[in-house]
């Protein structure tokens, strides 16, 4: 299957005004790079093979312009998300689409949507932060406060799968498809959604576009996607412990966040069972998500190559099968499985490990 996407990019961005006239695709986000080279780079980088541009307007603005996988789809008249969307779809070729807004950015592998898709349309899910300080009172004394907390609600992320009989039935041929269609999609039972628990950043005003600009200021290894193009050109790094729970499934996304450039990460377990909730939550505090990640023997990977094996438990380490050609290395970490105490405790204690695996990791594969 190929893969194909339409990229909304036509909105006018009035809530930036008066701060800035730039269009919103053209706002610069990190170093050089704008919102919409971010988001063709992020597609390309996952092998899309058509992406689609639908707005108002072409973007000579942009290091793809010449590029042969992107095409404009340009409005003559005001069309809608919806319509525009729909005139859009005739320059596709699979049966199914992969459709985002421009300003919607997330850290994880669009595949994975697609893995998920079954007929109809998919949605992806994430969980929104209160712009606001919350308190707990007892009375008129504050017990508790919390700074901005993640809600416990999934909302649209703004990034869909679609099969191409649904928006020719469904989506108008003018107007927006945020409303009625998707109502209409859900009540018919043809609409899924995805819950995505990494970071997810959203450009509406000039204090997001701040805080866009900050994040990947503290976060240079997001710059880029977290997951490279594969190549015969990189290195194949298996990481293995006993239930691929947590310490693999950490390496193995370092490695891909930090140097998707010269190696692709794997990992496996010897006795596998599933990804440790907590494992995901902190990953997800640092932008990573693991979310949607499954728990795999290493049965799966016997007969295939690789560079390097790492074994990150010591009992992986004893059970550890051959791999011909292989340089092994091992480095223990606790086992997140084991910790015991409060909520909080034990976030800590992963935390304590994954931040560990990543010095870990940079040492080793950094240099």
């Amino acid at each position: 299957m190929k893969y194909e996407a339409i990229v909304l990019c036509g909105g006018e961005g009035w809530r930036l005004k008066p701060d800035t006239w730039t269009p919103k695709p053209l706002l610069t986000i990190s170093g050089q790079e704008t919102l919409l080279d971010r988001q063709i780079r992020w597609l390309l980088e996952h092998d899309f093979t058509n992406v689609i541009l639908a707005a108002n307007r072409s973007f000579p603005e942009s290091t793809f312009f010449t590029n042969s996988v992107v095409q404009p789809c340009i409005e003559r008249r005001k069309l809608g998300t919806g319509g525009a969307i729909k005139r859009a779809t005739t320059l596709i070729n699979e049966e199914q689409v992969y459709v985002m807004n421009v300003d919607d950015i997330v850290f994880y592998d669009p595949k994975k949507l697609f893995e998920y898709f079954t007929k109809g349309a998919a949605m992806l899910l994430a969980q929104p932060q209160l712009p606001f300080g919350k308190t707990a009172l007892q009375g008129d004394i504050i017990k508790k406060f919390e700074h901005r907390p993640t809600l416990d609600i999934w909302v649209n992320a703004g990034h869909y799968i679609f099969a191409k009989e649904i928006i020719r039935k469904y989506f108008p041929d003018e107007g927006d498809f945020e409303q009625k269609t998707m109502q209409k999609l859900a009540e018919d039972k043809h609409l899924r959604g995805l819950k995505y628990s990494g970071e997810w950043l959203t450009l509406n005003t000039m204090k997001d576009l701040i805080r866009i600009r900050e994040y990947f200021s503290r976060h240079p290894e997001q710059k880029g996607c977290s997951h490279k193009k594969s190549g015969d050109h990189l290195k194949k790094v298996l990481f293995i412990c006993l239930h691929n729970s947590a310490r693999s499934q950490m390496a193995e996304e370092f490695l891909n966040a930090l140097y998707g450039d010269r190696y692709e990460g794997f990992s496996a377990g010897m006795e596998p069972t599933k990804v440790n909730p907590y494992a995901v939550k902190v990953m997800a505090e640092i932008g990573i998500d693991i979310s949607t990640h499954r728990s795999k023997s290493i049965e799966e990977f016997r007969g295939k190559s690789f560079d390097y094996v790492v074994t990150v438990c010591d009992q992986a380490k004893e059970l550890c099968p051959f791999f011909p050609g292989t340089e092994v290395l091992h480095k223990g970490f606790e086992d997140p499985s084991t910790f015991k105490g409060t909520e909080d405790e034990i976030m800590e204690e992963v935390r304590r490990v994954r931040d560990k695996i990543k010095d870990w990791v940079e040492i080793i594969f950094g240099s």
